[in-house]
C-alpha cells in the first residue's frame, strides 16, 4: 500500500438537479485545473447525484490546504446550487491499494 497526496472526495447533489449541468461542471473541472487525478458522475442513493474525484495536492500541502480546498469548493457549490447541493464526503489521505496507470 502506498500514500497518495490526493484528496479525495464525492460532491453530493439532490436528484433533483440537471444531470447534463453536472456533466458540465465536472467537465469545466476537470478542463480547467489539471490537478483532478479522476472525476467523474455517479449514483449515490436512491435521492442523489454525485461528482466523485481525486484531487492531487503538492507534497507540501498541508492538512489545511485540503480542509481549505475543500471549503473554497463547497462554497462555490452551495452558491451556485443553493438547493441542489446536498454536502459533501471527502478524506486525506487515503491509502491506495492499486492505482490506475
Amino acid at each position: 500500500m502506498k500514500n497518495i497526496d490526493l484528496v479525495v472526495g464525492l460532491w453530493k447533489f439532490r436528484d433533483t438537479i440537471n444531470l447534463e449541468t453536472l456533466k458540465t461542471l465536472a467537465e469545466k473541472w476537470a478542463a480547467t485545473d489539471q490537478n483532478y487525478y479522476h472525476i467523474y458522475i455517479r449514483r449515490t442513493d436512491r435521492h442523489e447525484w454525485g461528482i466523485d474525484f481525486a484531487y492531487k495536492l503538492r507534497p507540501e500541502n498541508t492538512k489545511e490546504d485540503s480542509k481549505a480546498y475543500r471549503q473554497m469548493t463547497s462554497q462555490i457549490l452551495k452558491q451556485e446550487f443553493p438547493e441542489e447541493f446536498a454536502g459533501w464526503d471527502q478524506a486525506v489521505p487515503d491509502i491506495y491499494v492499486k492505482l490506475p496507470r
